[in-house]
Parts: structure tokens; C-alpha cells; sequence
């Protein structure tokens, strides 16, 4: 049960710090929107997943290595800013809100589709087996003598 409610909460901040990482770039007006909005939603969905790890101490952190996960924001980023490009000029909450719900939703549905089915990120993990390369570790943690 710990480890789906984990997943669960994982999941809702990925999809929720996607939404956020476009709104920067709206906020920001960075453009071309379909290339940094993805990009920023990408950095600020995997670095919240990053952070997370770093702050439970876990020696390996899974995002630089094999799973499915910043895919997900990449790809929802990508929708949420073609979207808003589409309509750009006239957009307003009544155009927004449903367009940030079905991100949002979106994005949660596909992180528990890739947690549950055990999705792993195709280039990471050819390169991560790659020449019996070692997982890529940021904190070390001491095994239990």
C-alpha cells in the first residue's frame, strides 16, 4: 500500500508540475512555445522527481537510469503547448481549464499506465546496459551490515 500511494502522489506532482513548467514559459513568453514548453515541463516534472529522491535518500535515483518519466512530461507538455498555440489569441479560463484537466489527467494516467506495466524509457535503458555500464547513482548510500 506505501508503494502505490507513492506512486499515486508521484504521478499527481508529475502531471501537476507539467502544467507548471508551460505556464513559465507562457509566463516567460519564451518562444517558440511547442519547443520550450515541452522542455520546461520536462525540467520541472523530472527535477520535482529528482528532488523527491534526493530528500528519501535513495542512493539510486531512477529517472537518470531506465524508467518511463520524463517522457511523460515531455509529451504532455507538448500537448498542453500545441493546444495553447492553437488558441493563443483568444484563450481565457474557459478555453484553459479543460485544457489543464485533461493534462493534468492525462499525465497522471500514463505515469500509473508506465509504473503498472513497467514501461522503461527506450534509450536510457540500451544505454544504461550498454558495455555493463554501472546505474548512474547521485547519493550513496551505506547497505545494511
Amino acid at each position: 500500500m506505501h508503494r502505490s500511494l507513492l506512486a499515486i502522489s508521484d504521478a499527481i506532482g508529475l502531471a501537476t508540475f507539467t502544467v507548471i513548467g508551460v505556464a513559465v514559459t507562457v509566463g516567460t513568453d519564451a518562444r517558440p512555445l511547442w519547443l520550450w514548453g515541452p522542455i520546461m515541463a520536462m525540467v520541472t516534472g523530472a527535477g520535482g522527481g529528482i528532488l523527491r529522491d534526493i530528500v528519501r535518500q535513495r542512493g539510486d535515483i531512477a529517472i537518470l537510469k531506465t524508467e518511463f518519466y520524463a517522457e511523460v512530461a515531455l509529451t504532455w507538455g507538448l500537448v498542453l503547448s500545441v493546444y495553447l498555440l492553437w488558441h493563443m489569441p483568444e484563450f481565457g479560463p474557459n478555453e484553459l481549464l479543460p485544457a489543464v484537466v485533461v493534462v493534468v489527467t492525462g499525465g497522471f494516467l500514463t505515469r500509473m499506465a508506465a509504473v503498472h506495466f513497467r514501461l522503461q524509457s527506450p534509450l536510457f535503458s540500451r544505454l544504461a546496459t550498454r558495455d555493463g555500464a554501472a546505474p548512474i547513482t547521485l547519493l550513496q548510500t551505506k547497505e545494511p551490515s
